[in-house]
């Protein structure tokens, strides 16, 4: 990283990475008409203009946007304001792997090692410019107790996604005379309308997703889930998991192996190769049989190694799937112990952690701790102190036959996007 070497081959807007054949380092050359449209990008923010009117003009262009599956989104626009390699900078270690055996990235926040190079490559904007970006970028950010009250809005934010184009769920409040209607809606139906076989770029646009959806019909299904069903079936659920337990630890690839024996193997390895190089040289034993005899008990010592590391990482992994089986029962048991009184906001968001809306009134409610989503179609009569919800649980099967041909028609799109 210190030398400037670039890692993975990820492209972005405006640059190519060409790969050295023979020092196979990579190095990022410049694409022209690309180029002209970041420089565009730069001018119009540096202008006054914000990322909604800059991302609504490049649509209205056509502007081609084959990198960016959902078009010129605001965040797509602030990525590219925010990229350091815009103006031939290079910043390597954003994110880092605390765990070895999930892979998941984090964002690097002081955590791992990273590095900043100036005038890594060359640039598409000039330093001026970029430095203008960037204080003004800084002057709009919000501060961090803005960001938490804005994180914690609403309770199902960045958890509620749309069955037919994938697309997230935005709040929509509107404002009556007694009091404020809160309900959800697909950002891409909300944005861009009805899909009626528009595209931009050959990508779809536009979403056949059903209109508004009340706040009131989530929380219920959390309500009603952890009330009705959960509580009922709390037998079955612990069992699904205890089993589920006994499967994957099963599925663990397992070789009967003695770490203490392993350990005892490599100690007498790394002996010989010691009273070897003592002969070596004392003139009993001859170069060559020294290099020889070392690399063979050396290869053998790095097979060794590798058992015990194998059987190491088995362990973990089982301890892992152990300790996250009794998270499970144990919030299983939490849940379950709920009474109406609990219930807020604030809980809902913690026990929900994804919800997919469907056509025919159909969600997919994901809550932490359990192993399977739930299928739960609901119907509503009523108005403000009249409103009421009622659901009706389906397994997954009979879910998919109910909504039938109205979510096999947007299979394509789903594939598409």
């Amino acid at each position: 990283m210190q030398r400037g070497v670039t890692f993975g081959r990820k492209e972005m807007f405006g640059y190519r990475i060409h790969r050295d054949p023979y020092s196979r380092e990579q190095t990022y050359e410049v694409i022209d008409n690309e180029a002209k449209i970041i420089k565009q990008i730069y001018e119009w923010f540096s202008a006054g203009d914000g990322t909604h009117r800059i991302s609504r003009r490049l649509e209205e262009q056509g502007v081609p946007t084959f990198r960016y599956s959902n078009g010129w989104s605001p965040t797509v626009i602030l990525r590219i304001l925010r990229n350091e390699k815009y103006v031939g900078d290079l910043c390597q270690g954003k994110t880092y792997t605390p765990k070895m055996l999930d892979h998941k990235k984090k964002y690097n926040h002081g955590e791992s090692f990273s590095c900043y190079l100036k005038d890594h490559h060359q640039a598409i904007i000039d330093r001026d410019t970029w430095d203008k970006v960037q204080a003004i970028l800084k002057e709009k950010a919000p501060s961090e107790e803005q960001k938490i009250k804005h994180s914690n809005r609403y309770w199902l934010s960045g958890k509620v996604f749309c069955g037919i184009c994938g697309n997230r769920y935005v709040s929509c409040n509107k404002k009556k005379k007694t009091c404020v209607h809160k309900s959800w809606v697909c950002f891409e139906a909300h944005t861009r309308g009805r899909y009626k076989g528009n595209t931009i770029d050959g990508i779809p646009r536009g979403c056949n997703s059903g209109g508004m959806i009340n706040d009131r019909v989530f929380q219920e299904a959390v309500h009603d889930l952890l009330q009705y069903y959960i509580a009922k079936d709390k037998d079955k659920l612990v069992n699904d998991v205890l089993k589920s337990q006994q499967e994957r630890i099963k599925a663990i690839p397992h070789k009967s192996v003695s770490k203490t024996k392993i350990k005892e193997k490599i100690d007498i390895l790394n002996k010989r190769i010691d009273n070897m190089y003592e002969d070596k040289l004392d003139g009993k034993c001859s170069v060559e049989r020294y290099e020889r005899l070392k690399d063979k008990w050396e290869n053998e010592i790095s097979q060794l190694k590798e058992q015990l590391r194998k059987s190491e990482n088995e362990e973990l992994e089982k301890q892992s799937i152990i300790n996250e089986t009794d998270d499970m029962l144990k919030r299983i048991e939490f849940l379950v112990s709920l009474k109406d009184a609990d219930f807020n906001e604030d809980l809902y968001g913690r026990i929900t952690q994804k919800i997919i809306v469907y056509p025919c009134h159909i969600i997919e409610v994901y809550l932490y701790g359990f192993l399977d989503s739930f299928f739960l179609q609901f119907s509503t009569k009523g108005r403000l102190d009249t409103y009421e919800v009622s659901f009706t649980v389906y397994n997954r099967k009979e879910a998919m036959k109910i909504i039938g041909d109205k979510i096999n028609n947007k299979v394509d799109i789903i594939e598409k996007k």
